[in-house]
């Protein structure tokens, strides 16, 4: 039951992530989400890659486009906005 509940518990913030991105015209795909999910939560590339099964080098594809997406200067500037967000939990 408690496994059920963290699930649910997870979809719920990937789910509210999604919104508060749509809220600043922000359109990822499904893995561009979940990658910006776990390292919003702080997992290195190399975790991310093994929570979602492909690789470090996909993980950092995907951030790559996030950035650009998100409208960021580079990496140092993704983590101030993801900072950012993370003090509106």
């Amino acid at each position: 039951m408690t496994a059920n509940l963290h699930l649910s518990d997870r979809f719920h913030s990937f789910y509210q992530l999604e919104l508060l991105l749509r809220d600043e015209s922000i359109t990822v795909s499904r893995q561009q989400l979940k990658v910006l999910y776990w390292a919003f939560h702080g997992k290195s590339n190399a975790e991310i890659s093994i929570l979602l099964g492909t690789s470090i080098s996909t993980i950092k594809s995907h951030k790559n486009k996030l950035i650009t997406q998100i409208g960021r200067k580079g990496r140092a500037d993704f983590r101030r906005f993801l900072l950012e967000k993370a003090s509106l939990k």
